[in-house]
């Protein structure tokens, strides 16, 4: 097999439009290869439409505690319950036990996992925007899941959900992104929730696009992130540890972001920021034609007590049109790396990190995510964009869900799988 270690489309153009020759990076990372071509599976019950395009459209876990990770994949326009793909450890999946539709998970487009009732299994929530429902499922560790409680939440268009013990009460609550604000369902430990009562709005920030947990403060207790598109910012909360944030530090981010990762880019001990754009392209700024992934690295507070800020962003290469961004280290140097998921492009594109919240800043790690016999920037679409180690190699794979145009709109799970040396 060939080892992929560059796409070709487009390289040279690129780094002349978007001024890359420009940059010295402050180290030089190790560098990373996938297998060619990406490895592809038909999607069962996913005819058309991919997972969506929505933030977190594909999730892993161990959902038949085999010990290999397993895939959890959206299907929001021709189901009515998201697929499972169960992992054999060796780099290949096969569909999982069905799960049990139903209306109110139609256009559900995102997910999170986590251990709703304390069971030892993973669980997962899956919410959509059309019909304006979150449901959770509880996971019996065979792959099987049942529907315990089903909520209302005002949520038209795109939505996002995170998993974490925000009231540090060792259970697991949900936090998600309505069109009122942000709702907090406090886990009670046995897989039901309260009933979101704990929604809170912010001055200014009418067009919240995604949300992640943070560490900011090393307090303990999580933290929160959010990129809004109508004030292209990054806008990050401090957790009280009772279920409530409150806001701390912004963070002009143009381009309209949507995507927002976190990760330790510096090796400071606390989490930075990374916001990709919805599809677009071109940033204004001389000399950064195509540079529209923005990285702001987090200040610490000057005082005990005190508030972080957030440095003025840089731009790196995403490709032609990120959709969703990842954070992993993918070449294994130590150092968390930047993953683009370029829907137009129909690539990932990988920035490694220098480790001191620099980035390459390159076109040479920029990989197809078409299998064998499909058609580059035709057979694409990519979105979520997740990593993890699917063939036992101890390096991290990447998976995304693509459509297959020429083939009748059928859906495909991709692998790249990871052959760094």
């Amino acid at each position: 097999m060939k080892i992929l270690r560059a796409y070709p489309f487009c390289a040279g153009a690129a780094l002349a439009l978007s001024g890359l020759s420009t940059y010295t990076a402050q180290a030089s990372p190790l560098p990373v290869s996938f297998i060619e071509p990406a490895q592809t599976t038909k999607l069962p019950g996913l005819d058309i439409g991919g997972s969506g395009v929505m933030e977190d459209s594909v999730v892993t876990g161990d959902f038949n505690n085999d010990g290999h990770l397993d895939l959890l994949i959206a299907n929001p326009f021709t189901g009515f319950a998201p697929i499972l793909m169960l992992g054999k450890g060796d780099g290949t999946f096969a569909p999982g036990p069905a799960i049990a539709p139903s209306i109110t998970q139609y256009f559900g487009g995102v997910l999170a996992t986590g251990d709703f009732n304390g069971d030892g299994n993973l669980d997962f929530a899956v919410a959509g925007a059309d019909f304006a429902f979150i449901n959770m499922f509880l996971g019996d560790g065979k792959g099987n899941f049942k529907r315990t409680e089903t909520n209302v939440a005002f949520q038209p268009g795109q939505t996002d959900m995170v998993v974490g013990d925000v009231n540090r009460d060792g259970k697991a609550d949900i936090v998600l992104k309505t069109a009122l604000g942000i709702q907090v369902y406090l886990g009670k430990g046995d897989g039901t929730f309260t009933g979101g009562l704990n929604t809170f709005t912010f001055t200014g920030r009418v067009a919240t696009s995604t949300i992640k947990l943070a560490n900011f403060y090393n307090s303990g207790t999580p933290d929160l992130v959010l990129t809004d598109a109508l004030s292209q910012q990054v806008v990050a909360f401090r957790g009280n540890g009772n279920g409530t944030f409150t806001q701390t530090a912004t963070a002009a981010v143009p381009l309209v972001p949507g995507s927002v990762e976190v990760g330790d880019f510096n090796g400071d001990g606390i989490d930075d920021v990374a916001a990709f754009p919805e599809f677009n392209i071109i940033n204004p700024a001389p000399g950064q034609f195509l540079q529209n992934i923005a990285v702001v690295l987090t200040v610490p507070p000057a005082h005990p007590g005190g508030s972080i800020g957030f440095t003025t962003a840089k731009y790196y290469y995403g490709g032609l049109a990120p959709a969703n961004g990842g954070v992993a280290d993918v070449n294994g140097d130590g150092k968390l790396d930047l993953l683009s998921s370029d829907v137009l492009g129909g690539t990932i594109v990988i920035q490694l990190g220098n480790g001191d919240g620099s980035f390459t800043n390159t076109t040479n790690y920029v990989f197809p995510v078409q299998g064998a016999g499909m058609v580059p920037l035709i057979d694409a679409f990519n979105q979520t964009a997740v990593t993890g180690d699917f063939n036992g190699s101890g390096k991290q794979d990447i998976a995304t869900v693509i459509i297959d145009t020429t083939g009748g709109l059928q859906s495909y799970l991709s692998l790249l799988i990871n052959n760094t040396p």
